[in-house]
């Protein structure tokens, strides 16, 4: 005869024998005679309205607990509240946009242009570049991959709108 389990939260003492939690879940009953156990586990929504932006969402990145999220054409930064306050406008509002951050700047890669803000006083800058979307971050460079190329570059030591067109590497 089958057992009606469908198990409890709890916690032992040791984690070898124990290391589940039940939480955010509610038991349903099952139809009779078409499962192994008359019970199951279903999830609770538990998801809230926290910020609300308009526009596709194409890329988030948090900096330093400051969070920065492209929405359609628009950079917006979110604060603990919810509240957004627009950061910049980007050119184009479709697709996905590379996201990446040294110690003063914010990085923003659409694919034909790269847009910074500067931390300290939220100035944004847009510029044509020769990469791609995807942008990181390496000991203060922001290298990047140059369109329809083998080529990567970089930009300037801890300044990401300076682009040295003689800095640039091939992948071999």
């Amino acid at each position: 005869m089958p057992l009606a389990f469908v198990g409890p939260t709890y916690n032992l003492r040791s984690r070898t024998a124990d290391v589940q939690r039940t939480i955010g879940m509610f038991p349903v009953p099952m139809e009779p005679g078409n499962s192994k156990s008359p019970w199951v586990f279903k999830d609770v929504p538990g998801k809230v309205v926290w910020a609300t932006l308009s526009g596709a969402a194409r890329g988030a990145r948090n900096v330093n607990g400051r969070l920065f999220a492209v929405f359609g054409a628009t950079l917006y930064e979110v604060d603990s509240t919810g509240s957004a306050t627009v950061r910049g406008t980007l050119a184009g509002a479709v697709g996905f946009v590379g996201m990446t951050s040294n110690t003063t700047q914010l990085v923003v890669s659409d694919s034909s242009r790269l847009y910074v803000l500067m931390l300290a006083d939220n100035t944004f800058t847009a510029f044509d570049y020769p990469g791609t979307g995807r942008v990181d971050y390496i000991n203060q460079y922001i290298p990047f991959r140059y369109r329809d190329s083998q080529q990567f570059g970089r930009t300037s030591l801890g300044d990401a709108t300076q682009i040295d067109s003689l800095d640039f590497a091939s992948a071999e």
